[in-house]
């Protein structure tokens, strides 16, 4: 027993690192509540105030208006399950030139990192609080690229956002980015056409591209989508890995794995994230 909770933990502390070396959106992703989150509870409680407005008076030492006050809260239901389980023969251990338990967690790593990414990033549309050109999406070209971005800088701007962001795009939009010639008003160009994932950082935003970007109209469209380590709130309540025997007699072993997570735009949190609906112009 003792040698299986060693390999279990260290299936758990690979999984972990592919995790981080995976993810891109999720990074971002709160997770201070995470550790406040009991085993017993499929909830957990965020609290918050609404903003506030001072008053103005004519003349110092007049009577100040006394204002009620009140505590606000929101739930974070973490209802998010997947799975993966593998049986793994005795004699296919033997024969492989790998550690085919720890190359399997690496696996479900890489995969469930595709679906945390994903999640998070659907969850940051759909809790925008601007999404721009949301009925008629706008037409992106390598030309009007830029001044879309300069447009969601506005809104988080206005908002009193001004740095601190993440801005995630697809490969198309990433690509006009490319071509639109902002690599050759930065020092930085050239070092950063080779960066994977990253493309630059532009109006105030981390830019980076992938491909757990939301589609939109059947596919047809898509979105940009910005968002700071503030806005979207999360907590991972499980994520376990269990070897166990196949049963009795059997001469092969069980991979299983669960991850349980929960994500939301909760309080005034909408706010810090602006998206707005494109498509990419035709060549």
């Amino acid at each position: 027993m003792a040698n299986t909770n060693v390999l279990v933990d260290n299936l758990h502390g690979q999984y972990l690192m592919n995790i981080n070396n995976r993810t891109l959106a999720y990074k971002l992703v709160n997770k201070k509540l995470e550790a406040g989150l009991l085993a017993k509870w499929d909830t957990t409680k965020v609290k918050y105030f609404n903003n506030i407005t001072l008053n103005t008076v004519t003349d110092s030492g007049e009577t100040i208006t006394i204002d009620d006050w009140a505590e606000q809260s929101a739930d974070l239901v973490v209802d998010q399950v997947r799975t993966k389980g593998f049986k793994i023969k005795d004699i296919e251990e033997i024969r492989s030139n790998t550690n085919l338990q720890m190359k399997l967690t690496e696996l479900i790593a890489d995969a469930n990192a595709q679906v945390l990414d994903k999640y998070t990033l659907a969850t940051a549309v759909a809790g925008a609080g601007t999404v721009l050109t949301s009925w008629t999406p706008s037409t992106e070209s390598k030309t009007t690229i830029f001044p879309s971005i300069e447009a969601m800088r506005v809104v988080l701007s206005e908002a009193g956002l001004s740095t601190g962001q993440s801005l995630f795009v697809n490969p198309k939009i990433a690509s006009l980015l490319r071509q639109s010639g902002i690599y050759d008003a930065v020092p930085e160009g050239l070092s950063e056409r080779q960066r994977a994932a990253y493309v630059t950082k532009l109006s105030g935003f981390e830019i980076y591209e992938t491909n757990n970007v939301p589609t939109a109209d059947a596919g047809v469209n898509t979105y940009m989508v910005a968002y700071d380590s503030e806005a979207i709130y999360g907590a991972e309540q499980m994520s376990k890995f269990k070897v166990e025997t196949e049963g009795t007699g059997a001469m092969a072993s069980r991979l299983l794995f669960e991850d349980v997570f929960g994500m939301d735009v909760l309080g005034l949190n909408s706010a810090r994230i602006v998206a707005k609906k494109i498509k990419v112009a035709v060549a």
